[in-house]
């Protein structure tokens, strides 16, 4: 008797049956796509945020090692010329004691910057690879 439901009955009702709830699971399938496909442009426009936040928050940094540079070059010249007109014991000390803190600030403000870049490759590396992955699969799967 087990041999016949499996074999015989099952397939009489099952077959029916298996197109009628394909016609009812079918709108849910479609309606899943679209939440995914919704979903996947919500997620990738949250990482254009980030990539945009992170170039930002770069730039920033760059302009920041621009102008200290910069700052460093005059304060350099300045050393210079009070260094070559005899200064008193006061004033050697004090530009040997700014020009050691004006190198500290450069060499720390290129860490930060190369450790940004650094922790942010891998950031970079994935949002590219998902920027040019997931339209590739949502034209995989219609």
């Amino acid at each position: 008797m087990n041999q016949l439901i499996f074999f015989v009955l099952l397939p009489m009702v099952g077959i029916p049956l298996m197109s009628l709830a394909t016609a009812w699971i079918q709108p849910f399938i479609t309606e899943f796509r679209r939440w995914m496909a919704n979903d996947i442009n919500n997620d990738l426009d949250v990482l254009d945020d980030k990539l945009a936040a992170f170039k930002k928050e770069m730039d920033e940094l760059e302009e920041l090692l621009e102008a200290e540079e910069a700052e460093f070059r005059v304060r350099k010249i300045q050393a210079y010329t009070i260094l070559h007109d005899t200064p008193t014991v006061h004033q050697a000390t004090a530009v040997r004691d700014e020009a050691a803190r004006w190198k500290f600030r450069r060499r720390e403000l290129r860490r930060r910057a190369k450790a940004a870049l650094k922790g942010k490759r891998e950031f970079l590396l994935e949002i590219s690879r998902d920027l040019n992955d997931r339209p590739r699969a949502l034209e995989a799967n219609p």
